[in-house]
């Protein structure tokens, strides 16, 4: 009779012909049955504090781990190399990350508080079914970061606990400098490189920025480097960064909006302030002020009018009377004589006719004349540039 057999993934019973009599139910309920249901419907609890954690078959065959714990270091679970999903939910606390990896392959990591479908393909690669989200903006309407997301505020992060995080917003290409320049060769491509990206790596001071980008292969960096290597060069849009941190985008600071790249505008990149051209209605008052001067050596012409005149006389009791002198009468024969007075009439005439005997009539000096203007334009607005806006907090999937 065959031997009996086991699957390779779940590990059910195979029993072969004609063998476990009177014990083939017992055995197809606990190694059969039993087992079905645990990797369809069993959880695997995992209370860790950090460090690796490596699960048994029994254990890997569940549908669904949860871990658990007050973590002081990362957390790495080590599943079997075999074809098999699983439901991973992080109920940690602490600033570390709880990972998923075989023996030999790569780690992914699981968000806290989140529940997170991962695949195992057995050749020591496993993959997180949300991967294509890691890395995406999210719009949150709560006051606390949701558990599956980092504000984007800025933060420096560790590498190593949020690996596929780095891996999305880090370009990671093998590149050769030497010591004492500031040129970096042999990059594989640089046409998502831009001046003022972060660069790090091996012999490369944190910090450092673009300053060129000279070829497909080539850029030029602001510091020298410290050393001569053929490394792992880690460029980055948002800060500092190198094998072991990487810098969070950070929209925080100043409330900053998104917008698209263009041809002229690249990721990462912080723009100011601005407002469009535009035009403004404005008001003018204007004020002028004249000064009139003469030089004091000026005359004004003047005409003499006289109408004439004449006088009156009365005489009485005069018997002869004998008149000499213009306007004179003598007393010859007794009596009174007297002679009226009369006003000559003689004044002065402007050249324009007026009776002005003091006033110089109409004229005319020369003298100089200035003026200013103060225009006032309006103004209304408050201490930045935005359209109506209902305030969220800007989040990054990790």
């Amino acid at each position: 009779m065959p031997a009996d057999a086991y699957t390779s993934l779940l590990g059910l019973l195979l029993q072969g012909t004609g063998n476990n009599d009177n014990t083939w139910g017992d055995n197809h309920n606990q190694y059969v049955t039993e087992l079905i249901e645990d990797a369809i419907a069993e959880i695997h609890s995992v209370s860790t504090t950090g460090g690796s954690t490596t699960l048994t078959a029994d254990q890997a065959r569940c549908a669904a781990v949860s871990v658990t714990g007050a973590l002081s270091s990362d957390a790495t679970i080590v599943v079997p190399n075999s074809k098999k999903p699983w439901d991973f939910y992080n109920g940690t606390t602490g600033n570390f990350g709880v990972l998923v990896k075989t023996s030999s392959g790569t780690a992914v990591n699981v968000p806290r508080g989140a529940m997170t479908r991962i695949w195992c393909f057995g050749s020591n690669v496993v993959r997180r079914a949300d991967a294509e989200l890691v890395g995406t903006y999210v719009q949150h309407s709560g006051a606390v970061s949701p558990s599956f997301a980092f504000e984007a505020d800025g933060a420096v992060k560790a590498a190593a606990s949020f690996p596929d995080l780095f891996n999305k917003l880090v370009i990671q290409q093998s590149g050769a400098h030497t010591n004492g320049s500031a040129v970096i060769t042999g990059l594989s491509d640089t046409s998502n490189m831009k001046a003022g990206y972060y660069v790090g790596g091996t012999g490369i001071t944190d910090g450092s920025t673009i300053v060129s980008v000279d070829s497909s292969s080539q850029i030029t960096i602001n510091n020298t480097c410290t050393g001569s290597a053929t490394s792992t060069v880690y460029v980055s849009p948002y800060g500092t960064v190198n094998a072991n941190s990487f810098t969070l985008p950070d929209t925080k600071t100043a409330g900053r909006f998104l917008r698209s790249r263009t041809s002229s505008i690249h990721v990462g990149q912080v723009q100011a302030d601005q407002n469009k051209q535009h035009n403004h209605t404005a008001t003018a008052t204007t004020t002028t002020t004249t000064s009139i001067s003469t030089d004091g050596l000026h005359y004004h012409a003047a005409g003499i009018y006289d109408p004439g005149h004449s006088h009156s006389y009365t005489y009485s009791n005069l018997n002869n009377l004998s008149v000499t002198g213009p306007g004179v009468a003598a007393n010859t024969g007794g009596g009174t004589t007297s002679t009226g007075a009369s006003g000559t009439g003689v004044r002065v005439t402007s050249a324009n006719g007026l009776d002005t005997t003091y006033s110089a009539g109409s004229h005319s000096h020369t003298g100089t004349s200035s003026s200013s203007t103060s225009v006032t334009v309006a103004n209304d607005g408050g201490t930045e540039a935005r359209p109506v806006a209902l305030v969220a907090m800007t989040c990054i999937r990790y």
